[in-house]
């Protein structure tokens, strides 16, 4: 979908995800029942939806993502990694969108905005999106596992109508 109106006409609302998580995080908390909340909402059960891409430091498949308060460094580790006493107590689990905003909004103290859109920039780094953020990124990234591109298209259309 793409929006008609405000500082982000014409973008998309895949750009928008990856890369204006603030903004999603606002329409989701003022109107997650209107088509834009619609939309946010099944992209997000997309971007959660795609595997952990990158290896623990062992070199084991990485299963569980993690940061420090106060920052947006996240630490990709497997089971046997994210077990060890040092990390559990200091570190909180960010493997889902919301649980990265959420993480960003409880520790760190300034800039919310810059941090959030790092914080999921880097999730999404991690989940396999490559480094530049283009439209056509976006939409393989989020539609490749979960949404089937006849349903996006089928929205297109009768959006444009």
């Amino acid at each position: 979908m793409r929006l008609r109106y405000g500082p982000y006409a014409g973008r998309s609302t895949e750009l928008l995800l990856l890369r204006a998580p603030d903004y999603a995080k606002w329409v989701l908390s003022h109107r997650p029942d209107g088509a834009l909340g619609r939309d946010f909402s099944e992209l997000m059960a997309a971007f959660d939806a795609r595997p952990l891409q990158h290896a623990c430091a062992c070199g084991a498949p990485a299963n569980q993502v993690r940061a420090y308060p106060n920052s947006t460094e996240l630490l990709i580790l497997c089971d046997h990694c994210a077990g060890q006493p040092a990390l559990g107590d200091v570190t909180s689990e960010v493997t889902d969108y919301a649980a990265a905003l959420e993480h960003v909004r409880q520790t760190c103290v300034r800039a919310h905005r810059k941090a959030q859109r790092r914080i999921i920039r880097r999730l999404a780094a991690a989940k396999g999106l490559p480094p530049r953020i283009t439209e056509a990124a976006a939409e393989a990234f989020l539609y490749g596992v979960c949404l089937e591109p006849t349903r996006r298209q089928s929205r297109e259309a009768a959006t444009t109508r």
